[in-house]
């Protein structure tokens, strides 16, 4: 979204494709490129 709401639509939302009644908290991170640090532990 840094690039405006154009840009979202022509580059990114013709590749997010998935069922969303079949996701669960926590199965999809939406990141904009930026290197991520953090540890996730598992349950």
């Amino acid at each position: 979204m840094r690039e405006g709401e154009k840009a979202y639509h022509d580059k990114v939302e013709a590749y997010i494709e998935r069922d969303i009644s079949k996701l669960e908290v926590g199965d999809v991170l939406i990141a904009d490129g930026h290197v991520l640090n953090f540890q996730v532990i598992n349950p």
